[in-house]
This record gives structure tokens, sequence and C-alpha cells, in this order.
């Protein structure tokens, strides 16, 4: 009876249609490391996380690595405790550094501290998949890994079976490769706004397809020493819709609880209507995101 209930899910999931037409910003790294396709992402469940479940995060609802992962190649990480009565979680979906499918990679650094700002976050790969569980190497994630992700929650929202979190739209966040791989998830219709981490196109035809995102984006860099900082300046310049950007001497993929910080406040912003999250951004001049160690902060196309 489970296996057919999990063919069942897997087989509505994978006939879902993927948004016409979308643009791949996610770099390809060959080599037989970059498939166009692999084990179906939303099948069955993941692995059962064993290790540290001590909840932790610099926001008020300290979060943990859920030890049941509901869901293959992805892992999730929540705050520990139900949400205030009355409210639901936000959802965001998290794409890694170096766009690899290992579910704890950005966990203790960035993940776990941004969730404890009230988020159901999904990461990309299991929770406990090491550096040479690919069959070349390392296991990367693919581009549709945040589309995958977005259905399932989707999915499990309708029949009730998330009740604490709000599966009506979608925060999405990566960190470096990561972060190009969420312009390519930012496509999907419920998605709201993306945080780009330390990241930025590289170049050329991916640049020019810039003119495909319509929706809200925060950028965080880690000074002009982060790799990611003069690409996503670029980017950030070339955008038209409404574009923040918070600049720190962190380092690439650096900051940790103030990089959560300032990612968790901005989509206080773009996913709860929050106006003092909102002016955060929008009135640099008085920012506390300047406490937090950003040097650099603008915002534009916002009224």
């Amino acid at each position: 009876m489970k296996s057919v209930l999990i063919a069942s899910l897997f087989g509505a999931l994978a006939a879902a249609d993927y948004p016409p037409n979308f643009v791949n910003f996610r770099p390809s790294f060959g080599g037989g490391l970059d498939p166009p396709t692999k084990a179906p992402a939303t099948a069955g469940a993941g692995k059962k996380w064993t290790g540290d479940k001590v909840p932790r995060g610099a926001g008020e609802y300290k979060a943990i690595i859920h030890e049941d992962q509901p869901l293959y190649a992805h892992t999730i990480v929540s705050p520990a405790s139900p949400p205030p009565a009355g409210k639901k979680w936000s959802t965001l979906i998290y794409h890694n550094n170096g766009c690899l499918a290992i579910g704890w990679i950005d966990v203790f650094n960035i993940v776990q501290n941004i969730a404890s700002f009230g988020y159901y976050v999904v990461v990309d790969g299991n929770v406990d998949d090491g550096f040479t569980s690919g069959v070349n190497g390392p296991k990367f994630s693919v581009p549709t890994d945040g589309f995958d992700a977005i259905d399932w929650v989707v999915s499990q929202a309708a029949p009730g079976k998330l009740l604490d979190i709000d599966a009506g739209k979608f925060g999405i966040a990566g960190t470096s490769c990561g972060g190009m791989q969420s312009y390519t998830t930012l496509q999907h219709p419920k998605a709201a706004a993306a945080a780009i981490i330390s990241s930025g196109i590289f170049g050329g035809t991916q640049r020019a397809a810039l003119n495909k995102i319509n929706k809200p984006i925060g950028y965080f860099q880690g000074g002009p020493f982060d790799i990611g900082y003069s690409n996503g300046k670029l980017d950030y310049q070339n955008l038209t819709v409404p574009t923040t950007w918070a600049s720190g001497p962190f380092g690439h993929g650096g900051g940790g609880q103030y990089m959560a910080t300032a990612v968790a406040t901005f989509f206080q912003w773009q996913l709860q209507g929050n106006e003092t999250a909102k002016n955060a951004f929008a009135k640099p001049e008085t920012s506390f995101i300047k406490s937090l160690g950003y040097n650099e902060l603008e915002s534009k196309n916002i009224d």
C-alpha cells in the first residue's frame, strides 16, 4: 500500500508542468556531473537524520533539521516549535553553495539561522549525503530541483499535511552557484522573490536573459573580495524589477548569522508584507542592517 501511495504521488508530480520556456541560469559542470535527468527528486522519502538535533539559530524560533525527511533528494529545516497562534511559517527553497546536492552543506552556517526567524526551508540534497556520493564525485543538483520542491510542498499542503506553513507563495535563496540556480527557480509561478547570496551571473546570454525575471530580488554580497560581488553588481544594475543591494566585508559565502538575519528580514518584507522590514532596505540611511556589518546598502524601483 505504501509503495502504491509513493508511486501515485511521484506520478502526479512527475506529470506537473515546469514553467514554459524557463531559462536555466545554473552553470553546467560537465564531466558527467550535470546530467539532464536523475533519480526522481520527489519519489518516496529521504534519509533519516541521525546527527545533531539541537535547535539553533540567531532568530526567535530556534530551528532543527527534521529527523524524518519526507522528500527524497531534499532536506527540511524549520523551527522546532509550532508557529504562534493564527500564524504560519513562510516557506523558502534554498540552493546550496556549489550547486551541491548535499543537504547539510550550508545548513549550520546559513540555513538554520534563516529558519530560526520563522521559515520552513527546503534545501537541495539528502540530509546526510557526502561529497563522494555521486557516481563520478560530488552530487550536484539539477535546474528543476527547486520546481520539484515547490510542487511537493504544495501537494502536501493541499490535503492538510503541512498545516503550519504558507504554501501560497515561496521565497527562493541560494549561495554562490546556488544563487544562479535561484534565478531559475524564481520563474515558478508560486515563487515571489529571491535572495542572491555571494553570487551573480557570469555573463553572456545568461545575463541577457535577465529580462525574464519580473519579481523582486535582494543581493547579499561579501564585499569586493567576494568572487560573486562584481557579477552580482552587474545583475543589480541591469534589473528593472524592485531590487536591493547589501554588501559587507564577509568574504565569499561569509557572514553567518549576520547574512542570515539580513536575508530573513528581506523575506519578512517580501513574503509577509512587513513594513519595518521593507524600510530596512528602502531607507538605508536609518537601517539596522548597517549594524550587522553591511557598509553598502542600495535599493531601486521600490515604491
